[in-house]
């Protein structure tokens, strides 16, 4: 809902830059406050060369087990934003070339759109590995600001 949510608000001509505006705030806040609160007692509890990550931690902190469940949670969770960021995206591209985002003739475009994404993505990724994951997202930053 924190991807899907912010792309709809700004697709919504009522609600645009103040609804997204205010959703990217509310969901940005709490990455912040996590971040500068508990990474570094992460990093103090973990060791620096130790690791650097939630997977890390729950491994030196709780054991194996414990970390099995962090990956799996975070596998999942991962897999959730993807789907939510390629169905906005698939609503926010039929929506600027007029196509109606409700009903079924819809849904099969959003669809052939987020799948052509997912290919694309996984192609480029596949074929130059991080840095053209590098390279994207500091076009992405840059075509933004």
């Amino acid at each position: 809902w924190i991807v899907y949510g912010t792309t709809e608000m700004g697709a919504t001509r009522a609600l645009s830059w103040w609804g997204v505006i205010g959703y990217s705030t509310g969901s940005a806040v709490i990455g912040v406050v996590m971040a500068l609160g508990l990474g570094p007692m992460i990093k103090k509890r973990v060791g620096a060369e130790s690791g650097y990550a939630a997977t890390d931690f729950a491994l030196r902190r709780y054991g194996r087990l414990m970390h099995l469940l962090v990956v799996c949670i975070s596998c999942f969770y991962m897999y959730i934003y993807i789907v939510a960021e390629y169905t906005s995206l698939g609503n926010v591209y039929a929506t600027l070339v007029g196509k109606s985002v409700e009903g079924n003739d819809s849904k099969s475009y959003t669809t052939r759109i987020a799948v052509t994404l997912a290919v694309m993505t996984w192609s480029y990724t596949a074929l130059a590995g991080l840095p053209a994951s590098i390279f994207t997202d500091k076009f992405q930053g840059s075509s933004s600001q």
